[in-house]
Protein backbone atom coordinates (compact mmCIF):
# COMPACT_ATOMS: atom_id res chain seq x y z
CA UNK A 1 0.00 0.00 0.00
CA UNK A 2 1.36 3.42 -0.97
CA UNK A 3 2.09 5.95 1.77
CA UNK A 4 0.31 9.30 1.70
CA UNK A 5 3.54 10.96 0.57
CA UNK A 6 3.93 8.50 -2.30
CA UNK A 7 0.33 9.04 -3.39
CA UNK A 8 0.73 12.83 -3.31
CA UNK A 9 3.98 12.55 -5.26
CA UNK A 10 2.25 10.52 -7.98
CA UNK A 11 -0.61 13.00 -8.18
CA UNK A 12 1.76 15.98 -8.24
CA UNK A 13 3.71 14.50 -11.15
CA UNK A 14 0.51 13.74 -13.02
CA UNK A 15 -0.95 17.24 -12.62
CA UNK A 16 2.35 18.86 -13.58
CA UNK A 17 2.39 16.88 -16.82
CA UNK A 18 -1.01 18.21 -17.95
CA UNK A 19 -3.08 21.30 -18.66
CA UNK A 20 -3.53 22.18 -14.98
CA UNK A 21 0.22 22.28 -14.22
CA UNK A 22 0.21 25.97 -13.12
CA UNK A 23 -2.37 25.10 -10.46
CA UNK A 24 -0.57 22.06 -9.07
CA UNK A 25 0.14 23.33 -5.56
CA UNK A 26 -3.33 24.84 -5.13
CA UNK A 27 -5.05 21.66 -6.32
CA UNK A 28 -2.97 19.49 -4.00
CA UNK A 29 -4.27 21.44 -1.00
CA UNK A 30 -7.80 20.28 -1.93
CA UNK A 31 -6.98 16.57 -1.83
CA UNK A 32 -8.98 14.65 0.74
CA UNK A 33 -8.34 11.03 1.80
CA UNK A 34 -11.07 8.46 1.28
CA UNK A 35 -11.48 4.76 1.94
CA UNK A 36 -12.86 2.84 -1.00
CA UNK A 37 -14.83 -0.30 -0.18
CA UNK A 38 -14.62 -2.91 -2.90
CA UNK A 39 -17.27 -5.60 -2.98
CA UNK A 40 -16.51 -9.22 -3.70
CA UNK A 41 -18.90 -11.66 -5.35
CA UNK A 42 -22.21 -12.45 -3.70
CA UNK A 43 -21.68 -15.01 -0.94
CA UNK A 44 -23.66 -17.18 1.41
CA UNK A 45 -23.96 -15.05 4.54
CA UNK A 46 -23.23 -18.12 6.64
CA UNK A 47 -19.82 -18.43 4.98
CA UNK A 48 -18.74 -14.95 6.13
CA UNK A 49 -17.00 -14.68 9.48
CA UNK A 50 -18.79 -13.10 12.44
CA UNK A 51 -17.92 -9.41 12.47
CA UNK A 52 -16.68 -9.40 8.88
CA UNK A 53 -17.01 -6.25 6.79
CA UNK A 54 -19.85 -6.88 4.37
CA UNK A 55 -22.78 -5.53 2.44
CA UNK A 56 -26.19 -6.90 3.30
CA UNK A 57 -26.88 -10.19 5.01
CA UNK A 58 -27.88 -10.42 8.66
CA UNK A 59 -26.22 -8.30 11.37
CA UNK A 60 -23.73 -9.47 13.98
CA UNK A 61 -24.79 -7.97 17.31
CA UNK A 62 -24.08 -8.47 21.03
CA UNK A 63 -26.83 -10.13 23.11
CA UNK A 64 -27.98 -6.88 24.75
CA UNK A 65 -28.39 -4.98 21.45
CA UNK A 66 -31.98 -4.90 20.23
CA UNK A 67 -32.56 -5.17 16.50
CA UNK A 68 -32.81 -1.58 15.21
CA UNK A 69 -36.31 -0.47 14.27
CA UNK A 70 -38.24 2.59 13.19
CA UNK A 71 -40.14 4.54 15.85
CA UNK A 72 -43.20 2.36 15.22
CA UNK A 73 -41.22 -0.86 15.74
CA UNK A 74 -40.66 -1.90 12.12
CA UNK A 75 -37.33 -3.77 11.81
CA UNK A 76 -34.69 -2.17 9.57
CA UNK A 77 -32.64 -3.98 6.91
CA UNK A 78 -28.86 -4.21 7.24
CA UNK A 79 -27.23 -2.30 4.38
CA UNK A 80 -23.63 -2.87 5.52
CA UNK A 81 -21.45 -3.58 8.51
CA UNK A 82 -17.87 -2.31 8.60
CA UNK A 83 -15.21 -3.69 10.92
CA UNK A 84 -13.12 -0.64 11.76
CA UNK A 85 -9.93 -2.65 12.19
CA UNK A 86 -10.31 -3.57 8.49
CA UNK A 87 -10.43 0.07 7.38
CA UNK A 88 -7.92 1.49 9.91
CA UNK A 89 -4.80 0.79 7.76
CA UNK A 90 -6.43 2.75 4.91
CA UNK A 91 -7.60 5.71 7.04
CA UNK A 92 -4.75 8.01 6.03
CA UNK A 93 -5.57 10.80 8.50
CA UNK A 94 -6.73 8.47 11.29
CA UNK A 95 -10.17 10.04 11.50
CA UNK A 96 -12.07 6.89 12.50
CA UNK A 97 -11.75 4.88 15.71
CA UNK A 98 -9.47 1.89 14.97
CA UNK A 99 -11.73 -0.75 16.51
CA UNK A 100 -15.40 -1.62 16.69
CA UNK A 101 -18.11 -2.58 14.23
CA UNK A 102 -20.29 -0.02 12.43
CA UNK A 103 -23.63 -1.33 11.16
CA UNK A 104 -25.81 0.70 8.79
CA UNK A 105 -29.54 -0.05 8.82
CA UNK A 106 -32.10 1.25 6.33
CA UNK A 107 -35.84 1.68 6.44
CA UNK A 108 -37.24 0.20 3.23
CA UNK A 109 -41.03 0.57 3.06
CA UNK A 110 -42.83 0.07 -0.24
CA UNK A 111 -44.22 2.82 -2.41
CA UNK A 112 -47.74 2.57 -3.81
CA UNK A 113 -46.25 0.67 -6.76
CA UNK A 114 -44.69 -2.00 -4.55
CA UNK A 115 -41.18 -0.61 -5.01
CA UNK A 116 -38.93 -0.15 -1.95
CA UNK A 117 -37.78 3.38 -1.27
CA UNK A 118 -35.73 5.07 1.42
CA UNK A 119 -36.81 7.38 4.23
CA UNK A 120 -33.85 9.62 5.01
CA UNK A 121 -34.85 10.23 8.63
CA UNK A 122 -35.58 6.69 9.88
CA UNK A 123 -32.24 5.00 9.24
CA UNK A 124 -29.84 4.09 12.02
CA UNK A 125 -26.14 3.43 12.50
CA UNK A 126 -25.14 1.16 15.38
CA UNK A 127 -21.61 0.95 16.79
CA UNK A 128 -20.47 -2.12 18.69
CA UNK A 129 -17.25 -2.22 20.72
CA UNK A 130 -17.46 -5.79 22.03
CA UNK A 131 -14.90 -8.39 21.00
CA UNK A 132 -15.98 -10.49 18.04
CA UNK A 133 -16.37 -13.44 20.38
CA UNK A 134 -19.27 -11.57 22.04
CA UNK A 135 -21.19 -11.16 18.78
CA UNK A 136 -23.72 -13.48 17.18
CA UNK A 137 -25.41 -13.40 13.81
CA UNK A 138 -29.08 -12.64 14.36
CA UNK A 139 -31.96 -14.32 12.62
CA UNK A 140 -34.44 -12.02 10.89
CA UNK A 141 -37.01 -10.84 13.48
CA UNK A 142 -39.91 -11.07 11.00
CA UNK A 143 -40.58 -13.30 8.01
CA UNK A 144 -41.17 -10.34 5.70
CA UNK A 145 -37.95 -8.44 6.52
CA UNK A 146 -35.94 -7.87 3.36
CA UNK A 147 -32.47 -9.38 3.82
CA UNK A 148 -30.15 -7.93 1.21
CA UNK A 149 -27.64 -10.17 -0.62
CA UNK A 150 -24.40 -10.58 1.34
CA UNK A 151 -21.07 -9.54 -0.18
CA UNK A 152 -17.70 -9.38 1.55
CA UNK A 153 -15.80 -6.08 1.39
CA UNK A 154 -12.12 -5.23 1.04
CA UNK A 155 -10.56 -1.77 1.38
CA UNK A 156 -8.26 0.57 -0.50
CA UNK A 157 -6.91 4.08 0.13
CA UNK A 158 -7.61 6.98 -2.19
CA UNK A 159 -6.87 10.69 -2.37
CA UNK A 160 -9.65 12.66 -4.04
CA UNK A 161 -10.07 16.05 -5.62
CA UNK A 162 -13.50 17.63 -5.19
CA UNK A 163 -15.88 17.51 -8.16
CA UNK A 164 -16.29 20.76 -10.05
CA UNK A 165 -19.51 22.69 -10.50
CA UNK A 166 -21.21 21.88 -7.19
CA UNK A 167 -20.24 25.02 -5.31
CA UNK A 168 -16.93 24.10 -3.69
CA UNK A 169 -15.92 27.36 -1.97
CA UNK A 170 -12.32 27.24 -3.21
CA UNK A 171 -12.19 25.00 -6.29
CA UNK A 172 -14.81 26.72 -8.43
CA UNK A 173 -13.25 30.16 -7.87
CA UNK A 174 -9.75 28.78 -8.48
CA UNK A 175 -10.60 27.25 -11.84
CA UNK A 176 -12.60 30.23 -13.07
CA UNK A 177 -9.75 32.55 -12.08
CA UNK A 178 -7.29 30.34 -13.94
CA UNK A 179 -9.33 30.62 -17.14
CA UNK A 180 -9.97 34.36 -16.83
CA UNK A 181 -6.28 35.11 -16.19
CA UNK A 182 -5.19 32.58 -18.82
CA UNK A 183 -3.22 30.54 -16.32
CA UNK A 184 -4.48 27.45 -18.15
CA UNK A 185 -4.93 27.06 -21.89
CA UNK A 186 -8.62 26.28 -22.15
CA UNK A 187 -11.91 28.08 -22.49
CA UNK A 188 -14.52 28.29 -19.74
CA UNK A 189 -16.66 25.88 -21.78
CA UNK A 190 -13.83 23.31 -21.73
CA UNK A 191 -13.12 23.74 -18.03
CA UNK A 192 -15.61 21.29 -16.54
CA UNK A 193 -14.80 18.49 -18.99
CA UNK A 194 -11.03 18.91 -18.65
CA UNK A 195 -11.16 18.98 -14.86
CA UNK A 196 -13.39 15.91 -14.62
CA UNK A 197 -10.99 14.12 -16.95
CA UNK A 198 -8.19 15.04 -14.56
CA UNK A 199 -10.13 13.66 -11.58
CA UNK A 200 -10.85 10.39 -13.36
CA UNK A 201 -7.26 10.02 -14.51
CA UNK A 202 -6.02 10.55 -10.95
CA UNK A 203 -8.38 7.81 -9.77
CA UNK A 204 -6.98 5.55 -12.50
CA UNK A 205 -3.48 6.07 -11.08
CA UNK A 206 -4.59 3.86 -8.21
CA UNK A 207 -6.65 1.44 -10.35
CA UNK A 208 -9.83 2.27 -8.44
CA UNK A 209 -13.29 2.21 -9.99
CA UNK A 210 -15.72 5.16 -9.67
CA UNK A 211 -16.50 6.07 -6.03
CA UNK A 212 -19.69 4.17 -5.28
CA UNK A 213 -18.89 2.46 -1.96
CA UNK A 214 -16.84 4.82 0.15
CA UNK A 215 -16.03 6.16 3.61
CA UNK A 216 -14.70 9.70 4.13
CA UNK A 217 -13.52 11.84 1.20
CA UNK A 218 -15.86 13.85 -1.03
CA UNK A 219 -19.34 12.62 -1.87
CA UNK A 220 -20.05 11.46 -5.43
CA UNK A 221 -22.69 14.06 -6.37
CA UNK A 222 -25.83 13.59 -8.43
CA UNK A 223 -27.95 16.63 -7.63
CA UNK A 224 -25.56 18.71 -5.55
CA UNK A 225 -26.82 18.70 -1.97
CA UNK A 226 -24.57 15.80 -0.93
CA UNK A 227 -21.55 17.47 -2.51
CA UNK A 228 -22.27 20.72 -0.69
CA UNK A 229 -22.56 18.89 2.63
CA UNK A 230 -19.31 17.00 2.09
CA UNK A 231 -17.51 20.27 1.26
CA UNK A 232 -18.30 21.54 4.76
CA UNK A 233 -15.13 21.12 6.83
CA UNK A 234 -17.22 20.49 9.95
CA UNK A 235 -18.86 17.41 8.36
CA UNK A 236 -17.52 14.07 7.18
CA UNK A 237 -18.95 11.51 4.78
CA UNK A 238 -19.19 8.43 6.99
CA UNK A 239 -20.51 6.06 4.32
CA UNK A 240 -21.77 6.20 0.74
CA UNK A 241 -23.45 3.49 -1.34
CA UNK A 242 -25.25 3.39 -4.66
CA UNK A 243 -28.26 1.69 -6.19
CA UNK A 244 -26.22 -1.18 -7.65
CA UNK A 245 -25.87 -2.42 -4.06
CA UNK A 246 -29.39 -1.72 -2.82
CA UNK A 247 -32.73 -0.85 -4.44
CA UNK A 248 -33.56 2.65 -3.24
CA UNK A 249 -36.75 2.74 -5.31
CA UNK A 250 -34.98 4.99 -7.84
CA UNK A 251 -31.50 5.08 -9.37
CA UNK A 252 -29.20 7.07 -7.15
CA UNK A 253 -26.88 7.26 -4.17
CA UNK A 254 -27.30 7.17 -0.40
CA UNK A 255 -25.02 9.18 1.90
CA UNK A 256 -24.52 8.99 5.66
CA UNK A 257 -22.96 12.18 7.09
CA UNK A 258 -21.55 12.79 10.56
CA UNK A 259 -20.32 15.90 12.35
CA UNK A 260 -16.52 15.96 12.39
CA UNK A 261 -16.62 16.51 16.16
CA UNK A 262 -18.18 13.05 16.52
CA UNK A 263 -15.13 11.49 14.86
CA UNK A 264 -12.46 11.01 17.49
CA UNK A 265 -9.87 8.45 16.49
CA UNK A 266 -8.94 7.71 20.12
CA UNK A 267 -12.56 7.46 21.29
CA UNK A 268 -15.05 4.71 20.36
CA UNK A 269 -18.34 5.67 18.77
CA UNK A 270 -21.39 5.87 21.00
CA UNK A 271 -23.67 2.84 20.60
CA UNK A 272 -26.02 4.79 18.33
CA UNK A 273 -24.02 6.96 15.97
CA UNK A 274 -25.58 10.40 15.29
CA UNK A 275 -25.78 10.65 11.50
CA UNK A 276 -27.87 12.37 8.87
CA UNK A 277 -28.74 10.65 5.61
CA UNK A 278 -29.28 12.10 2.16
CA UNK A 279 -30.53 10.36 -0.96
CA UNK A 280 -30.08 11.72 -4.48
CA UNK A 281 -31.53 10.21 -7.64
CA UNK A 282 -30.44 10.60 -11.25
Amino acid sequence: MDTTETMISKIRAFIQAGSFAPLTDELLTLLRPAIRLIEKEEADDGDLAIGASKLGGLPDLPPEQAWPTTDDGTPLSLAAQIRLSDVAPFDLQHELPPTGLLSFFLDRPESGEGVPYIYSDTNRVIAVEEALSQLARRSAPTADLEVLPARALICSSQLMLPPFGWGHPILDKLLKRAVEKQEVEMSEDQLSHQYEQLRQQIEALFAISPPLLQMLGYAFPIQGEAAAISYDESVRLLFQLDDSHINFGDCGMGYFFIEKGELLADTPFSSEVPVSMEFECY
